[in-house]
């Protein structure tokens, strides 16, 4: 049997040092402090959530390490996909 993941579940799973996350979305740095990355490629999550920056997260690529904008990764390769289609078929979105 199945049990059902929601997405609190996916973020707890991103926000662990350490963790393995896949780029959602193309980023290229603006700042000194940040990483360049690709949809899929894989970084690691080195630190999130501190006092200084919420909304960036602290990770590694192959042997770079910069901040990433936390809304532009996800847990796996395809959990985004998979999150957006269970959402078009389940969500109502209203304006």
């Amino acid at each position: 049997m199945c049990r059902t993941v929601t997405l609190a579940d996916v973020e707890m799973q991103m926000r662990k040092p350490g963790a393995i996350v896949y780029a959602a979305f193309n980023y290229s740095a603006e700042n000194a402090d940040e990483l360049t990355f690709s949809i899929g490629d894989q970084l690691t999550v080195m630190q999130c959530d501190d006092d200084i920056e919420t909304e960036w997260w602290w990770c590694q690529l192959d042997e770079h390490k910069g901040y990433v904008p936390q809304n532009l990764i996800t847990v796996s390769s395809s959990s985004y996909m998979t999150y957006m289609y269970h959402c078009s078929i389940f969500a109502t979105v209203s304006f």
